[in-house]
């Protein structure tokens, strides 16, 4: 998942919900890297 890096709200909100940064896809354009964070999930952990 991505986002703007100026929801910080939403970015505490899916960190309380379990989800950590990650790495940005390498086919993710290059110049939209530094306006967005990552955010991955792990299933098997969540329980989902």
């Amino acid at each position: 998942m991505d986002s703007h890096v100026s929801m910080t709200t939403a970015h505490a909100i899916y960190m309380a919900a379990g989800f950590r940064t990650a790495s940005a896809p390498s086919e993710f354009p290059g110049a939209l890297k530094s306006i967005a964070l990552f955010m991955e999930l792990d299933l098997e952990q969540a329980g989902a």
